[in-house]
């Protein structure tokens, strides 16, 4: 058989319209498979913070077992450049639980006579806690420079830090209870009626002062909550390197209350992003979608999602910035005392000694 001096063999490859069909379905199917990718990472990431809350929970319960209570917030400690005075400052749980959490090195270091911000407790704040990040928040494995951070903040003993220490971060916060309440107990006071007043009126179970014992838990150790999540990506630029510093007890670095609901920063983004929320960060919150992961005392680790039932937020103008229930006042800052008013789902899952009955399918 001859071939034709006319005819040209069919070159090999594709032409530009095949080429351009196989682009758009590589683009579809890209398009299909993304999602699916990123809510498998997703679910990594939570099922690794599931973890991280219930090594904490762990501890918790080993820190009860050796202690007869659970770890307070935080006391009043001793200043280091007066000693004549007191503040605020003692060191927050997480540091009481750290021999738990396999951070033999973190608790020796801790100064107890001082409070965590004085020179002593520098290296402390050093020291970063895998267990306490979120890897949905990234912002928590971020540290900031102690000399940034006392050269501009007030409260400290000390206002210079020398070069080459840092501040680390905490992604989760105990549970204070349905409200944050500052206790204004002076040494002198801690063991006086006047304080017993104080820890029988705030009714989570780890805050200032605490020595909560799990016989006195009577709402059940799988109802009440004692770790939930709060992200420090939330905060607000003025904020991000003041707050949720893991080894500071104060309630913006590492506790709770339940009279926000969850995930309410994202209603209120104006308000953060201006500086002007710090109660709000007594609030849970995450990047995981639909709610957030909270730590029971009996060790479990649920999800709890933003619909459960709970004090709503409508005016953002007014502290705090919803209808008050019948019966609630509230005090200088800001903090709800309940009264005779029935807490939500929510709320009574914060609380030790509500007597609510709560079913499984309520959350």
């Amino acid at each position: 058989m001859t071939t034709s001096p006319h005819s040209r063999p069919r070159p090999a490859g594709f032409t530009l319209i095949e080429l351009l069909v196989v682009i758009a379905i590589i683009a579809v199917l890209i398009a299909l498979l993304l999602p699916a990718v990123q809510s498998a990472r997703e679910a990594a990431r939570r099922a690794q913070c599931t973890n991280n809350l219930k090594q904490l929970a762990l501890a918790t319960a080993n820190y009860e077992s050796s202690n007869g209570s659970l770890p307070p917030q935080e006391f009043i400690q001793r200043s280091a450049v007066d000693p004549t005075q007191w503040r605020y400052g003692g060191a927050s749980a997480f540091v009481r639980i750290s021999q738990f959490l396999e951070q033999g090195a973190a608790y020796n270091s801790w100064n107890q006579a001082v409070t965590t911000f004085s020179a002593p407790n520098w290296t402390l704040a050093s020291v970063g806690v895998s267990t306490l990040w979120c890897p949905s928040d990234p912002k928590a494995t971020e540290n900031s420079a102690l000399s940034l951070i006392y050269s501009t903040n007030s409260v400290m003993d000390v206002n210079t830090a020398p070069a080459g220490l840092n501040q680390a971060y905490s992604s989760y916060v105990v549970n204070n209870g349905t409200w944050y309440m500052p206790s204004f107990i002076t040494p002198a006071d801690a063991y006086s009626a006047k304080a017993n007043a104080y820890k029988a009126a705030t009714n989570g179970v780890i805050f200032s002062l605490s020595t909560v014992r799990f016989a006195q838990v009577t709402d059940g150790l799988s109802n009440t909550m004692a770790f939930g999540e709060r992200s420090r990506g939330i905060y607000g630029p003025d904020d991000l390197i003041y707050d949720a510093w893991w080894n500071s007890g104060d309630y913006a670095d590492t506790g709770f209350a339940t009279r926000y609901p969850i995930n309410a920063y994202r209603t209120m983004s104006t308000q953060i992003n201006n500086g002007a929320a710090r109660i709000l960060y007594t609030a849970t919150a995450s990047f995981h979608p639909g709610g957030a992961n909270f730590a029971f005392l009996d060790g479990s680790v649920r999800f709890i999602k933003e619909t459960i039932n709970s004090w709503q937020l409508t005016d953002l103008s007014t502290n705090p910035p919803y209808p008050l229930p019948p019966g609630t006042t509230v005090g200088s800052y800001g903090e709800s005392l309940l009264g005779t008013a029935q807490p939500g789902v929510y709320q009574a899952l914060s609380t030790r000694a509500g007597g609510e009955v709560i079913s499984a399918d309520a959350y």
